[in-house]
This record gives structure tokens, sequence and C-alpha cells, in this order.
């Protein structure tokens, strides 16, 4: 059954005060990712998560049957919960090239970790190109080859915890580098 219907302006960016994207409004719409169907239909477990509708549809349409999209900066609760009563395994993860992708994709590592489902982090899309402005410029197995180069998703958090820091930083920097892998540490599972 249907939980809501999607709609996103015709051109990258829309006019002045127009969403680039809209949804139905209502208490659970955002319930389960768009395309888990497809993909738990397909036999997946283990899926390939991207922020839009287009990217997933795209991505769907040319052969990826693990994608799915949580049409957002992040997953939902909501979105979370499913993943979990369905048992998926693991999500590797596919934000947008920008700040809110980046942001979004530490918020869905740490809310998959702490909901016991596996993330894993794609390599950053070169050129600020969205996962669908990738597969049309470089083709499906280029997609393919960068979710194989996913890393988990403690080894992505570490990495930003490690940021800037190199082994020539002051004393005090790389001492607060290790405090803030030290608490990525502390939340690893298993």
């Amino acid at each position: 059954r249907p939980l809501t219907l999607y709609g996103r302006w015709k051109e990258k960016v829309p006019p002045e005060g127009r969403p680039k994207t809209i949804a139905l409004p209502g208490e659970g719409t955002k319930g389960s990712p768009l395309y888990l169907d497809r993909a738990l239909q397909a036999g997946h477990r283990d899926l390939v998560a991207v922020e839009g509708v287009f990217d997933a549809a795209l991505l769907q349409a040319r052969g990826d049957t693990r994608v799915v999209a949580y049409v957002a900066a992040s997953f939902s609760d909501l979105q979370v919960e499913t993943l979990v009563r369905r048992k998926v395994r693991s999500v590797t993860l596919c934000g947008d090239p920008d700040a809110g992708g980046d942001r979004g994709t530490l918020s869905n590592v740490e809310k998959l970790s702490r909901a016991g489902v596996l993330p894993y982090v794609m390599p950053r899309l070169p050129d600020e190109m969205d996962p669908d402005d990738f597969v049309n410029r470089h083709g499906i197995d280029a997609w393919r080859k960068r979710v194989q180069e996913a890393v988990p998703g403690s080894v992505f958090r570490a990495g930003l915890a490690l940021e800037g820091v190199t082994p020539t930083s002051p004393e005090k920097e790389r001492r607060e580098a290790v405090e803030r892998v030290l608490v990525v540490l502390e939340d690893l599972v298993g």
C-alpha cells in the first residue's frame, strides 16, 4: 500500500521560494525507505542507500536492485525500525556530496549502528555529482566499483575524528584527535 507520493522540481534548482522536492504530509509517510520493497523482493539484505528519489530510481532502472532512498538528509527513526524489522544486515551509504549529505551520512552511521545494522560509507562522489549524475557520466560499473570501496562506519567516523591532523600537527591537536577516536572506539559493538 502506498505511504506517500513524491515530486521534484524539473530543474536542478527550483524557483525562489519553491521546494526542490515535496511529499504528502502525514504520520508514517517516511516509515519505509523508498524502494525497500523492491530490494527485499530481489532477495537483498545488504542494501545501498542514497538521499534522492531520482538517484534511487535511476539506479534501480540501471539494475542495482540493492538501492533504496531515505528521501531526506538521513534515515528517519521509523525507516531504521523498518530496516531492523525486515532483517536488513548492512547498509552502504552514499549521501550527496555536500555539507548536508556529510552530516546526514554521519547521522546515518550512528543511527544504524545503534540499531544493530552494519553501516558502510562509500567514498564521496567527485565534482559535486549526485549518484544519478555520477551514473549518467561514468556508468553503472563505475558505480558498483565505488560501492565496493565502501569502508565500515566506524572507520568513517574515526577518519572524521582525525581529519586535518598529521604526525606534524601540534601535540595538543594530536591528543585531542586521539580522544575523539577513543569515543568512536567506545561505541563499537562486536
